[in-house]
């Protein structure tokens, strides 16, 4: 495997010849930070973003030189120099925005960690209702008042995601779904939000709901900058509160000249950058299925391997395999 890895290189090396981007984003697991890398660039008027690295930065540095000079040595293994690199895509955090500045490229910050800022900045407004919905929530799956709702229906208490409004969402609209089921339930009846306040967590859902239907839009593969555009342009026109974030000169922007140039330049050169770092996102969940609890002693170089193989799954087959157990049969 490690061969036919090094050959998978070679071939993603010489695609890679010209100007190209690289999205990247960072994950823990186990206590250990690990950067993914991909390859963006276009071949025979085709976007192609192969996976070039997947391993753990050193402990203790998570800076924005040590993410440039993690980038360096991934593009120095496939013989790529930074003169190459054309853009970054990742989160709009600080340190992501330090690293294309030093880099001096622009970076294309991902438009669903844009998004879900703006919609917690949103959320910010309705703390109360959220937190009362939440209260009842985590009152509700304690053993007798769980039996005692599951003789009113079989539909089950959600629990928000601190980090994820979509978890708010589905918890508001569950919490409305079974809200009279709830008021069954004596232990938790004080509980329940007011009248008034139930309006208007019927009202936020409508509006997350909207909120919803643009984070599955911004999940697209065939998505542009162009795209994006026009769906921030629409949500701000309903929600103005929510310019600041979304706005084509959001202070969040690192680079707003160069995404208001990109918008607007042909549609060969807007498929060549994606607006959005959701590819490493979904490694991530695929790491997840990885890195057990029951395989926790796994290599680093191993992971890599596994993933890197699996993600490239179209630079290889078994031909490819069968090829590199003969050369190396051959040479022993």
């Amino acid at each position: 495997l490690a061969t036919t890895k090094t050959l998978v290189e070679g071939m993603i090396g010489v695609d890679m010849q010209g100007a190209c981007g690289a999205m990247y984003d960072g994950w823990t697991c186990n206590l250990e930070h690990y950067v993914v890398v991909f390859g963006v660039f276009c071949k025979n008027g085709k976007l192609e973003q192969p996976l070039l690295a997947i391993a753990p930065m050193g402990e203790g540095d998570l800076t924005a030189p040590a993410h440039c000079a993690f980038i360096t040595r991934v593009f120095e293994k496939y013989n790529q120099s930074l003169e190459s690199l054309a853009f970054l895509i990742g989160d709009n955090c600080a340190t992501n925005r330090a690293a294309a500045t030093r880099l001096e490229v622009p970076l294309i910050g991902c438009a669903s960690h844009r998004f879900n800022l703006a919609v917690n900045k949103y959320l910010e407004d309705y703390t109360e209702e959220v937190s009362v919905v939440s209260a009842l929530m985590q009152a509700l799956p304690t053993i007798n008042n769980r039996a005692a709702l599951k003789d009113q229906t079989k539909l089950s208490p959600l629990r928000p995601n601190v980090t994820r409004w979509g978890s708010t969402f589905k918890m508001l609209a569950r919490y409305v779904r079974i809200r009279d089921d709830i008021k069954q339930v004596e232990a938790v009846f004080d509980l329940i939000p007011t009248a008034a306040m139930h309006e208007r967590i019927k009202s936020l859902l409508e509006d997350l709901r909207i909120f919803d239907s643009v984070t599955v839009a911004l999940h697209s593969d065939d998505l542009s900058l162009a795209d994006v555009r026009v769906l921030f342009d629409s949500i701000v026109e309903r929600f103005p509160l929510l310019k600041p974030k979304l706005g084509p000169t959001a202070s969040i922007v690192h680079s707003p000249s160069f995404e208001t140039a990109a918008v607007k330049v042909c549609y060969y050169f807007r498929k060549m950058m994606p607006p959005t770092s959701n590819r490493c996102k979904r490694l991530f969940s695929q790491a997840k299925l990885v890195i057990t609890p029951q395989r926790s002693s796994l290599l680093p170089e191993n992971f890599e391997m596994s993933m890197f193989l699996r993600a490239n799954r179209r630079y290889w087959d078994v031909n490819t395999v069968n090829d590199v157990y003969r050369q190396l049969r051959g040479s022993s």
